[in-house]
């Protein structure tokens, strides 16, 4: 009897060592973790490291960047560009399109027009010109869905309208 108290006590005694252990284990590796941490968030906020505060942006956009009109020079002549180029391909399609007399063909591009130029990053300058091409694009396509003629014709010489404009611009600058 007494041999089965002593290996009940010897039991319970490897028990709460074994639980003793893993909860030191378990401070130890919550300890480590939490200087780690600390130590991130140190480097994180030193005076060596440049910190937002510290980065002048005026470096990457120019040192008018808060002012209206700060984009760098480069970027506006390529988005021009780009822009110009967008428009001179939906010009050139539109035209090729507006001969054929298939008004479903006429349905689907002017709707993937519609789509490139609501898409499209617009020139500060030409957003007039661009709001004017979106409406009469949509009115299009709207005047095609209905199937209404006269409506179609008025949206078509809007549209031509828009790209004789368009030269004028676009020549400009």
């Amino acid at each position: 009897m007494k041999n089965e108290e002593t290996n009940n006590k010897k039991g319970k005694i490897k028990i709460f060592l074994v639980i003793g252990a893993t909860i030191i284990i378990f401070l130890i590796v919550i300890v480590i973790a939490y200087f780690l941490n600390k130590r991130r968030v140190d480097e994180k906020n030193s005076p060596n490291q440049p910190s937002e505060k510290q980065y002048d942006i005026s470096k990457e956009f120019g040192k008018n960047y808060p002012l209206k009109g700060a984009l760098p020079q480069i970027k506006q002549k390529k988005l021009k560009k780009e822009y110009s180029e967008k428009i001179n391909k939906i010009m050139n399609g539109y035209n090729k399109e507006k001969e054929g007399n298939d008004k479903d063909k006429f349905l689907s591009f002017t709707a993937k027009q519609l789509d490139t130029l609501l898409r499209a990053t617009v020139p500060e300058e030409k957003k007039d010109f661009h709001l004017k091409m979106v409406l009469a694009f949509t009115n299009l396509s709207k005047s095609l869905r209905e199937g209404n003629d006269s409506d179609v014709q008025e949206s078509v010489k809007k549209i031509n309208n828009l790209f004789d404009e368009w030269k004028k611009i676009d020549n400009q600058g």
